[in-house]
């Protein structure tokens, strides 16, 4: 798992072209939806892997690196935490509910960390 905090408006880039650039191949890519917000899930070299990716401000979860320049230029959102999880196997969230309800947890915590830091402002 890797977590990149930016405050900057070109501060974060697909992770796929990291994994792109270590050797792997990023065999199919989609968004999914979180009950907050959309994900990234990437099935990685020839399916033996896949991985999950979004970025997450304060009010906003979304796997779109448009919507997130968007939000940052226009909606005030200039504080955003990218998560990317590659797992060494397949994974299904659709049909293992322990899986998807870690991800969610991990979703809510940074939710959380933002109320935290904004109550403290």
């Amino acid at each position: 798992m890797l977590v990149v905090r930016s405050g900057a408006a070109n501060g974060l880039h697909a992770p796929e072209v990291c994994m792109l650039g270590n050797g792997m191949s990023v065999d199919q890519m989609q968004t999914r939806k979180f009950n907050v917000g959309n994900y990234r899930y990437l099935t990685v070299n020839s399916g033996r892997r896949n991985a999950v990716y979004w970025m997450q401000s304060e009010k906003t979860v979304t796997d779109d690196f448009r919507k997130r320049l968007s939000q940052f230029v226009f909606g005030g959102q200039d504080d955003w935490v990218m998560v990317t999880i590659l797992f060494d196997g397949r994974l299904n969230l659709t049909e293992l509910p322990d899986d998807m309800r870690s991800l969610e947890t991990l979703m809510f915590a940074l939710q959380s960390h933002y109320s935290a830091e904004i109550s403290r402002k």
